[in-house]
């Protein structure tokens, strides 16, 4: 589902139960409530080219992985793989921020290392434990796509994008 309502001046592109989707500027924020699917995949891919073609020096994403429980399909693993080597997709990088406590949380990190490594992404992508240490690593990343941007701008904004889905009692 395509969405246009704004929070922080995030514009929202896309939100179904597990996945939402918002853009500021050259900045992408996803967040997941559960793992993806491989349609999921696709989608956020073709939304992050149209926002390309506004920022032809650059896009780059932050990935926040909210809950769910990390079990991947033949089809997303596959989905994944491409999605890494794909160099118009965020080339300026995506910091993922592993949001989930515990077992959850270390399996998802390890599914994701494992596809950059294997896939030897052209992009930069590393995995976090939390989105100020992924937005301090991010900033200097999207600013080379020609729009400035701080760590402590990217965190807000993560923070602002979980917002409307937070569950009551969420720390996050």
């Amino acid at each position: 589902m395509l969405a246009s309502a704004t929070v922080s001046g995030l514009e929202s592109l896309y939100d179904d139960p597990t996945c939402h989707l918002s853009v500021k500027r050259n900045l992408l924020v996803i967040s997941w409530h559960d793992a993806p699917t491989a349609p999921q995949l696709r989608e956020m891919v073709r939304l992050a080219k149209i926002v390309g073609k506004k920022y032809p020096a650059g896009t780059a994403m932050l990935d926040l992985i909210v809950e769910g429980t990390p079990k991947f399909s033949d089809e997303v693993h596959k989905e994944a793989s491409r999605l890494a080597k794909d160099v118009d997709f965020v080339p300026c990088g995506a910091a993922d921020c592993i949001l989930i406590p515990g077992f959850a949380g270390v399996a998802t990190r390890s599914f994701l290392n494992t596809i950059y490594l294997v896939s030897r992404s052209p992009r930069p992508t590393k995995a976090f434990p939390d989105i100020a240490t992924g937005a301090a690593w991010l900033a200097p990343r999207v600013s080379v796509g020609g729009e400035k941007w701080t760590a402590d701008e990217i965190a807000k904004l993560g923070h602002a994008h979980l917002a409307p889905h937070r569950k009551p009692g969420s720390t996050l």
